[in-house]
C-alpha cells in the first residue's frame, strides 16, 4: 500500500505542477518524447517541491493512475477491457 501511496502522491504533484513546469515541459516537447517531458516535470518538481523525482517515477506514477481509472471504467461497464488494454497497450508505447 506504501508504494500505491507514493505513486499516487506523486502522479498528484506531478499535475499540480504541470503549470509550475510549463517552460520546461514546452522545451522537453520541442527536443524529445515523453521521457524527456517526464525528465523536465521532474526537474520542475524537485525545485519547487525539494522532492528527488526521476522522470521513470513520474511515468510510473501517471501509468498506475491510468491504470486504476482503466479499471474503474471496466468494472462500470463504460469500456471492455479489450478496450482498456488497447489503451494501455498504447500508453506504454509512448
Amino acid at each position: 500500500m506504501e508504494r500505491r501511496t507514493r505513486r499516487m502522491a506523486v502522479a498528484g504533484a506531478a499535475v499540480a505542477a504541470l503549470g509550475l513546469a510549463a517552460g520546461g515541459a514546452t522545451y522537453a516537447a520541442t527536443n524529445g518524447g515523453p521521457q524527456e517531458e517526464a525528465n523536465a516535470l521532474a526537474e520542475a518538481l524537485n525545485a519547487n517541491e525539494g522532492t528527488s523525482l526521476t522522470g521513470q517515477d513520474i511515468q510510473d506514477a501517471l501509468k498506475d493512475v491510468l491504470k486504476e481509472r482503466l479499471d474503474a471504467a471496466v468494472k462500470s461497464g463504460k469500456l471492455t477491457q479489450a478496450e482498456a488494454d488497447k489503451i494501455l497497450e498504447r500508453a506504454a508505447d509512448g
